[in-house]
């Protein structure tokens, strides 16, 4: 043996010690590089499990509403749809003009619920129609409030906007009075009225007092000429017509001592009896009822 492989040697022997004892040895894995490799396909399946949970839950929240949605207050999905539904869907709406378009739908649909009771002659239960009547005077103050706050509307769009939100809650009111079932919601039907109809007058006596003559005489002039075309649509000698031609003669008196904010609200109280009548009764005579237009005169240019 050269001297080379004897050194040689004594490094491997010194390098190589044997075991002391009789124990096996054991393999010492890095757990460092193992622990990525064995976690991740856990946390895989957790997370897509989580997403399946999800997406099942929003199918059958999504499904649940559909169904809902076209509930009648006599049924037991009732209750979801307006608690649940409707508040989702309002949650949605972003922009004022969406908020407003929605609430007023909603009170829309209140109106329609109690006209479906009404025609079908139903004995609802006080909870459910005090149900209805709760949420339209929400929606009511809702829409309102909206309309008064708004800086994306005119003065005249905030008048008709009002209007028409008055002539929905003169519709429900008009139901309570006439079906004996409904007298538990009557005083709620006075206070809904009142919400819009003093609102209304507020934003006609604002803008007659800050406007100018010229804008003041045109949608004066304007509401008169509406008018005019929607009688013809109420029953002739119909408590309707009468309270209409009432309103606009009242106007005329108004005009005459240039007190244009009453007169306005007159033209805007005479729409209204002309619209809760074709909302309510025009399915019963048909439409077209009168054929002549009612000419109350023309405004004064520049009053």
């Amino acid at each position: 043996m050269n001297g080379f492989s004897y050194v040689a040697l004594m490094r491997v022997n010194l390098t190589y010690m044997p075991p002391t004892s009789n124990e096996p040895q054991k393999t010492v894995h890095d757990q460092s590089k193992l622990q990525p490799f064995s976690f991740q396909p856990k946390k895989n399946v957790i997370i897509i499990t989580i997403i399946g949970i999800v997406a099942i839950a929003l199918v059958a929240f999504i499904s649940l509403a559909l169904i809902a949605n076209d509930s009648t207050p006599d049924q037991k999905l009732y209750g979801f749809k307006t608690s649940v539904v409707e508040k989702v869907i309002r949650a949605t709406k972003l922009s004022d003009s969406s908020k407003l378009e929605y609430s007023t739908a909603l009170l829309e649909n209140r109106v329609a619920e109690l006209l479906v009771l009404y025609y079908d002659q139903s004995t609802s239960s006080p909870e459910t129609l005090d149900r209805i009547a709760s949420l339209t005077q929400q929606h009511t103050g809702d829409s309102v409030w909206m309309i008064e706050n708004t800086n994306s509307l005119s003065p005249q769009e905030k008048i008709l906007a009002l209007a028409y939100i008055t002539n929905t809650t003169r519709a429900f009111e008009t139901l309570t009075d006439d079906f004996v079932e409904f007298d538990s919601i009557k005083d709620y039907s006075s206070d809904i009225q009142n919400i819009g109809q003093d609102s209304l007058k507020r934003e006609v006596e604002n803008f007659a007092s800050t406007s100018d003559a010229t804008a003041i005489s045109a949608f004066t002039g304007e509401q008169i000429a509406i008018v005019g075309e929607e009688i013809k649509t109420v029953a002739q000698n119909s408590r309707a017509q009468t309270l209409a031609l009432t309103r606009v003669d009242e106007a005329g008196e108004y005009i005459s001592e240039a007190r244009f904010g009453d007169a306005i609200y007159a033209l805007m109280r005479a729409r209204q009896a002309i619209a809760v009548d074709r909302y309510l009764y025009a399915n019963e005579r048909g439409e077209g009822a009168s054929t002549e237009t009612y000419d109350p005169g023309e405004v004064p240019a520049g009053s």
